[in-house]
């Protein structure tokens, strides 16, 4: 806890809020939802009584303290969640009170276009979490050793309860940022790791081409594009740093499981600064966010000092210098990159297209001579290769044509909130018409 002094000059003790573990896990097995998956015994039926529901409160706490790793947040969202279902259930009740009570407050609030966001949510949120959480500990005395769980589990209860209030603000006040990088990352559709000059090793790629139109699955550090995805759909900032961190450990592990085994695996695989930084930003660009500037913003503001210094810090330091890199790139910047990145290719271990591949496709535009190119796939197209032969430098990649991945028209103007666009195979992006219905 850390002693502050409010607006009115009274001295109060709230907690101090930090990530710990991960908001949300995924079911194993891939069936039912993450939130089933997080339930740590089998939820009452319909209707349970007092009794019932003390009994099923015993064994939730026994299978919280008997878990050999650390508990997620996401496992108490859940129970508590459940406990706010049952109208006997005491705690459960007395939480729907607090947090209806204090989301009222919240929805009152009038924000200025000047106003500090954060400063204004914050005189809600911990006046709340200070009220709710002595009584989870009072209701659940045997996780009082687990206090700093139990505080950044209301916390994160809070914010996804007030996200329908906050994050509307950003996306306003952010609009215009958003629709510009939105038309950014559909200008840089194509590009691969090559094209931010990262070195042959880190394209991971089997083909005898540089692809530039595939599927999610088989898409250089797709597990790393589909973390970061879901920024957008997450509803607290807690659980977007989450994915942030998800994201850049899918760009180490991605690395090391492509080489693994493999007869030619250079001796040197260590992802340092000066790749990792253009590998998060060709992540970015594939990702294809709709709310980037505002997700930037609306972080930046409620992260604390504490979360700063750890790892969630670190990976939210590297998004936000990937994130300034990218809106200063030019496509002569990337033709530029790929060219050395190209060159560079030619002259290690690693053997690069061959111009004898019969996987390079001869471009109509130019002559036998010259390195075929073809231009980035069409939105029915999955899987079309390009390619250079090694020995000569290649020309400037083609720009995408106007109907590529499924976008037509201009940019969409956003309104606020946006839904993210649904998942889907092959990774294309939805149409603009889905964007103007938020």
């Amino acid at each position: 806890f850390a002693v502050v002094r409010t607006a009115n000059g009274e001295t109060r003790c709230l907690p101090v809020r930090r990530v710990y573990g991960s908001v949300r896990q995924e079911s194993k097995d891939g069936s039912g939802s993450a939130e089933d998956s997080n339930e740590l015994v089998p939820r009452p039926a319909e209707g349970a009584s007092s009794r019932e529901l003390k009994k099923w409160d015993r064994a939730w706490v026994a299978a919280v303290l008997e878990l050999k790793e650390e508990p997620v947040l996401s496992m108490l969202l859940a129970h508590v969640r459940c406990c706010m279902a049952f109208k006997a259930h005491s705690l459960g009740e007395a939480f729907k009170k607090l947090t209806d009570e204090y989301a009222a407050r919240a929805a009152k609030t009038a924000i200025r276009d000047d106003d500090d966001v954060c400063a204004r949510m914050m005189e809600t949120i911990d006046p709340c979490v200070c009220a709710l959480y002595p009584r989870f500990l009072k209701h659940y005395p045997a996780l009082k050793d687990k206090d700093q769980w139990v505080q950044d589990g209301l916390y994160e209860l809070m914010f996804q309860r007030l996200h329908s209030i906050i994050f509307p603000v950003y996306l306003k006040r952010h609009q215009e940022q958003d629709a510009q990088l939105l038309s950014l990352f559909r200008e840089f559709s194509y590009i691969t790791p090559a094209h931010v000059g990262l070195p042959r090793k880190y394209w991971l790629t089997d083909e005898k081409t540089v692809e530039i139109g595939v599927p999610l699955d088989r898409m250089p550090y797709g597990d790393a594009v589909q973390a970061l995805r879901q920024l957008d759909r997450m509803d607290s900032y807690l659980s977007k740093i989450q994915c942030l961190v998800e994201a850049g450990h899918a760009i180490y592990t991605s690395v090391e499981r492509y080489w693994q085994g493999r007869p030619d695996k250079p001796s040197k695989l260590d992802v340092a600064a000066d790749e990792f930084l253009p590998l998060f930003a060709y992540v970015i660009i594939r990702s294809r966010l709709v709310n980037a500037s505002s997700t930037l913003a609306y972080i930046n503001d409620f992260m604390t000092e504490q979360e700063c210094g750890g790892e969630a810090g670190y990976y939210f330091a590297t998004y936000q210098s990937a994130f300034a890199y990218v809106q200063t790139l030019t496509k002569d910047d990337v033709d530029n990159a790929f060219a050395e990145a190209w060159r560079a290719a030619g002259k290690t271990g690693l053997a690069p297209p061959s111009s004898s591949s019969s996987s390079a496709v001869s471009s109509p535009r130019t002559a036998s001579t010259t390195p075929a190119v073809t231009p980035p796939p069409a939105a029915t197209t999955t899987s079309t290769s390009s390619g250079y032969a090694c020995d000569i430098p290649p020309p400037p990649m083609p720009p995408p044509p106007a109907e590529q991945n499924g976008f037509l028209g201009s940019v969409p103007t956003i309104a606020a909130p946006v839904a993210a666009p649904p998942l889907d195979d092959d990774y294309m992006i939805p149409s603009p018409k889905q964007f103007n219905s938020g």
